[in-house]
């Protein structure tokens, strides 16, 4: 009877100490099953710890790249789903410290001008921003102020001048930290207008994350259209990118496209047909959107090559578009 009870102690205080493994991740209904990872859990705080231990600048003399470039008339906008950092991901060999050391490399490679993040965490911000110093970020927490994830936009500072940002959360309460309408995660989206140096040129960026129940999504673009208008009162040509969890021929995006919104990848002369969410290889769907209005697009990429040796830097691939300014 005795080593009965310690068995189900220790097993109670195992799933105490894990509160993650019960929780699915955003987007397990495109994969084969429900993902294990989540938010706070102990296999954050050991990365956490790890990453405080370790040098995590990356040793740029050895690894050799070249810019891709782009006209002063354009911008280059990414959006890239992070993955929170998983203890599952990390035993299966697709953890933050493996796939971390492949982002850097593909972002001095693709050398986007402004970057949409999501599930970054501050771990993820804290060694991107150590690895990209020619960029800065804005975008508060879900949880408020620092915690929680973010859907930071990063932007690089020799080339645009940030003007104004801000996050707010998608609910019936924008400016609280709130869930909205029935949602199982709190969802924020996070803006900013820059103004290019080259050229004098100001242009709007909004990035998000949505939820994956169409009920809700459809009430967070309703408030996403209005904080569009709010925030960009001027009409700026403006991009909008993010992990939709909705493909983009989705009716909930009518909301937008009545306002002269665009998908990059369905507009774009040079664009791509592949997948943007994987699951590291169990699942597949096109999730991962840029949007546009009033710029002409060029180009829509996901990126699914190998950086710094690492095959999957997220369980979802980058993407990103090249947008030009509209001629005067």
């Amino acid at each position: 009877m005795k080593k009965i009870w310690l068995y189900a102690t220790a097993w109670l205080l195992a799933v105490l100490m894990c509160p993650s493994c019960s929780k699915s991740g955003d987007n397990s209904l495109f994969v084969g099953g429900p993902e294990t990872a989540n938010f706070n859990s102990g296999g954050q705080k050991a990365e956490d710890d790890k990453d405080q231990q370790e040098d995590d600048e990356l040793d740029w003399e050895s690894i050799e790249i070249v810019p891709e470039k782009i006209s002063d008339s354009e911008i280059k906008i990414m959006s890239f789903n992070l993955r929170v950092v998983s203890g599952e991901d990390a035993a299966s060999g697709n953890g933050w410290d493996t796939r971390k050391k492949g982002i850097p490399v593909m972002v001095r490679t693709i050398n986007p001008t402004v970057i949409g993040v999501q599930e970054a965490q501050p771990t993820h911000l804290n060694y991107l921003s150590a690895n990209l110093t020619d960029y800065a970020y804005v975008g508060d927490g879900r949880d408020g102020g620092t915690k929680g994830e973010h859907t930071a936009i990063f932007y690089k500072k020799e080339e645009v001048d940030l003007i104004q940002s801000g996050t707010f959360w998608l609910s019936e309460t924008p400016g609280q930290v709130s869930y909205g309408w029935g949602a199982q995660y709190r969802r924020i989206a996070t803006w900013a207008i820059f103004k290019k140096k080259a050229t004098g040129e100001f242009f709007f960026h909004m990035n998000t994350h949505l939820d994956f129940a169409e009920d809700v999504v459809t009430n967070e673009m309703y408030l996403i259209a209005d904080k569009m208008r709010e925030y960009n009162p001027q009409g700026y040509p403006g991009a909008f990118t993010g992990d939709m969890n909705t493909t983009q021929g989705s009716s909930v995006f009518n909301v937008i496209r009545t306002a002269g919104w665009k998908s990059a990848r369905t507009e774009a002369r040079d664009t791509d047909n592949s997948i943007t969410f994987h699951g590291f290889g169990s699942g597949g769907g096109v999730i991962d959107h840029v949007f546009f209005n009033k710029f002409t697009v060029t180009k829509f990429k996901v990126v699914n090559e190998k950086y710094n040796g690492v095959k999957y830097l997220s369980d979802h691939y980058p993407v990103y578009a090249v947008l030009g300014f509209p001629v005067n």
